[in-house]
């Protein structure tokens, strides 16, 4: 968007460098910020998830398109990209400053002993379930008396649940 806030003219070489990325960000912010809200929402809160995203998205584009015209009216047609621009770098700011309180919140937690093969086997499932088939395994391994998760006993356990139409 800066790039367009730059360009003397909106027909200049460079806004139609602007637009192609434009367009491939928004398309893929779409499909990933959805695919990263359901990775990380508890299994028993993603509608809410997905609905509260699904709002704020085009609620978002409204504004930005409303103060963005103004913008353009009044200030210059320039303003309007810069608006965008240094909201995006905001926006990057900010999750800097909580990436790291994001990666511990969504970090599983294991209380056993686990081999390490069964603990990547775990990472392969979605954020969203992880913890629940972590806490699920491990309520299993102890009341069978397994003092020790391992990656035959995750196996095991995931074959049980596709043969019970649970997985």
């Amino acid at each position: 968007m800066v790039l367009i806030g730059v360009a003397p003219t909106p027909f200049s070489p460079i806004c139609y460098v602007a637009a192609v990325f434009a367009g491939v960000g928004m398309a893929g912010s779409i499909a990933g910020a959805n695919t990263l809200a359901l990775d990380v929402a508890p299994i028993t809160l993603m509608g809410t998830v997905m609905a509260g995203l699904n709002t704020m998205q085009p609620i978002g584009i409204l504004f930005f398109l409303i103060l963005g015209g103004y913008l353009f009216d009044t200030v210059s047609p320039g303003a309007a990209f810069f608006l965008k621009g240094g909201a995006n770098i905001l926006l990057f700011i900010g999750l800097l400053f909580i990436k790291n309180a994001v990666i511990k919140e969504i970090s599983p937690t294991f209380t056993m002993d686990w081999e390490a093969a069964a603990k990547q086997q775990m990472m392969k499932i979605p954020g969203g379930v992880r913890q629940g088939a972590i806490e699920g395994t491990e309520s299993y391994a102890q009341s069978q008396g397994i003092t020790r998760i391992t990656l035959q006993l995750c196996n095991d356990l995931k074959k049980m649940m596709d043969e019970s139409g649970q997985g």
